[in-house]
């Protein structure tokens, strides 16, 4: 997928290249990085061509991402939405600077999840091929519950409100 960009934010979805690693800065900030890939527009010769990505997320949300049980890992499909940086660097005893682009992530959501837990719903609850994270695992009970909305509707008034 092509990265879309508005008002210097991107969203970019693609595969992650390698499981997602937490540190903590010198300061106490939680970081977690990983590497993605994705499906540039063809090139001059018609094939489809890879970019790779590299991925940070800072905060509260860095210790989900990075987590080594519910986290992100390599292969899971990702939608990353944040701003992308330039970053420059050298190789010692190397010139001139390479320049590498990255996203500063603000929201990391794991695709692969959302899609098992889509596919347990149409199912019926049923387990589905990979095993999902277990805090994005619905519990799915029998009896549905009524929105206050139905609740209204059904009482014996049976007027609305407004």
């Amino acid at each position: 997928m092509t990265p879309i960009g508005k008002n210097g934010s991107f969203i970019l979805w693609g595969t992650v290249t390698r499981d997602a690693k937490l540190r903590q800065t010198n300061s106490g900030k939680s970081v977690a990085s990983f590497g993605m890939k994705y499906d540039r527009h063809h090139n001059e010769d018609g094939q489809k061509v890879n970019e790779y990505m590299e991925v940070s997320i800072w905060d509260d949300s860095a210790v989900y991402v990075g987590d080594p049980d519910i986290g992100i890992a390599k292969g899971d499909s990702v939608l990353v939405c944040g701003q992308l940086q330039e970053d420059t660097y050298r190789k010692e005893g190397e010139d001139p600077n390479i320049k590498k682009w990255k996203i500063t992530a603000d929201i990391v959501l794991d695709m692969t999840s959302i899609f098992q837990v889509a596919q347990m719903v149409v199912d019926g609850g049923g387990e589905v091929a990979q095993e999902a994270p277990t805090t994005a695992k619905p519990k799915f009970t029998e009896e549905k519950s009524k929105t206050p909305f139905e609740e209204m509707m059904d009482s014996e008034e049976g007027e609305l409100p407004f």
